[in-house]
């Protein structure tokens, strides 16, 4: 279970996240609803770890995410282009993930990432492209939870239901929790079970 408790956040003077509590079960995709500025994006960095809160607690099974090593909990950002080394090739980038390389292409395969892309820099991909390396990335983590924040917002129609396709068959057969951030209503009615709101 990864479990928020009593959550706290503030920027300066101005409170976001006040007293918020959220459990998420192996399994369960939840969605997060709140208006643009009501903190979804720095609670979906707390449940990752890349911030703290300033009170409560996260937890995965009861024990407080890992201050060093890999994390169970992984987060997929919106915009993938900042995530990425602009000089390094994807295929160096890809070496850095925690796992074989039959793993690595294996999930290339599943998320579809083509091997002609593996010599070429973020600035020759488009946008579904480096996504799709950024997913890569974080699934060689074998994230036991995984925070996907407005992921596919950049994205043409097309490119956003195949991605999602994809990233749901995993969740499904790894029995990995999602928790998603979207403003597309149809989005998250396809792809939650559960819907928080903020």
């Amino acid at each position: 279970m990864l479990q928020a408790c009593d959550i706290e956040f503030s920027y300066g003077k101005t409170p976001i996240l006040e007293g918020v509590n959220i459990a998420v079960a192996p399994g369960e995709r939840v969605a997060l609803s709140a208006p643009s500025g009501r903190g979804k994006t720095t609670l979906c960095k707390i449940l990752s770890g890349y911030d703290e809160p300033q009170k409560g607690t996260v937890t995965v099974d009861g024990a407080p995410l890992p201050r060093k090593g890999v994390s169970p909990v992984q987060m997929i950002w919106q915009h993938p282009e900042r995530m990425l080394d602009p000089l390094m090739t994807m295929e160096k980038s890809l070496a850095e993930c925690p796992c074989d390389a039959a793993t690595l292409a294996a999930l290339r395969e599943e998320i579809g990432v083509r091997d002609e892309w593996l010599t070429r820099r973020p600035r020759e991909l488009s946008g579904g492209e480096l996504q799709r390396f950024c997913i890569v990335r974080a699934l060689a983590c074998s994230p036991r939870y995984l925070i996907c924040d407005e992921i596919s917002t950049m994205l043409d129609a097309l490119t956003q239901a195949d991605l999602w396709k994809r990233l749901l068959r995993w969740a499904d057969e790894t029995g990995a929790g999602l928790v998603t951030v979207t403003h597309s209503p149809m989005l998250r009615d396809r792809i939650a079970t559960r819907v928080v709101e903020l």
